[in-house]
């Protein structure tokens, strides 16, 4: 099993998660994050004068899939987020030793 982590911008939120459901994803969990970096830092207006923000809002996606799902989802994320702008997000993927689903007590792809 692999757990994808995905960083994206909320304009592009609602179409992942359509290209999602599409091959196969069935769950996630989203998350309303702020990422700071030299391409998020931008400029917000507060009566009439300018200041710098730090962050930009984000959501990151956390979803767990069977390692046949992996790469199918990893390239949807990816050609459905991308604007080609500095600030698109990241995805990154980790193994996963083992999932429990607490209410059937089923383990591992079971699980998911």
């Amino acid at each position: 099993m692999k757990k994808i982590d995905a960083i994206i911008r909320p304009h592009t939120m609602e179409d992942v998660v359509s290209r999602l459901r599409l091959i196969g994803v069935t769950g996630m969990t989203v998350t309303e994050v702020h990422g700071i970096s030299p391409s998020t830092a931008t400029i917000g207006v507060f009566r009439g004068e300018r200041y710098l923000l730090p962050s930009a809002p984000r959501y990151q996606l956390m979803i767990v899939v069977p390692d046949t799902l992996a790469e199918p989802v990893v390239s949807a994320i990816g050609r459905t987020a991308c604007t080609e702008a500095a600030g698109d997000g990241i995805v990154a993927v980790a193994d996963v030793v083992d999932a429990f689903r607490i209410r059937t007590g089923e383990h591992g792809v079971d699980a998911l």
